[in-house]
């Protein structure tokens, strides 16, 4: 696989998020599902490293922000487009999946749901 470990980077004692993003593809020489990395995205400081075969991203495509649900482009702000790289690449020829995320979006509230009751009569109509 071409990922590497990625450790926080520290700049002036703070931690920079790093991203690190393989976009899988299927491997079509075996009878096995199996899944292989073509390319390693990381993204730390503003910086942008990629390992592999860099025809696979698409640079200029819009991705669905997982903070936010609206569009991001790469130019306006790189780590979380590479977050939001799975809301992209998800076919099942090829996939992006989150390596590593130092800075990951938080998780949704547990929000309690109400229970459903179904009306006696609405059983009747069958």
């Amino acid at each position: 696989m071409l990922t590497q470990e990625v450790m926080f980077y520290v700049n002036d004692c703070e931690l920079i998020p790093v991203v690190e993003v393989d976009l899988l593809k299927l491997d079509d020489s075996t009878e096995d599902v199996q899944w292989r990395a073509v390319v390693s995205l990381t993204v730390a400081d503003g910086q942008t490293k990629i390992s592999g075969d860099e025809q696979y991203i698409d640079f200029e495509l819009p991705v669905l922000n997982k903070r936010t649900g609206k569009r991001l482009y790469y130019r306006e702000d790189p780590e979380e487009w590479a977050r939001s790289l799975e809301t992209l690449y998800h076919a099942p020829q090829l996939q992006a999946t989150i390596v590593k995320d130092t800075n990951p979006p938080p998780s949704p509230p547990d929000v309690p749901r109400e229970k459903v009751v179904v009306p006696e009569y609405s059983r009747t109509l069958r």
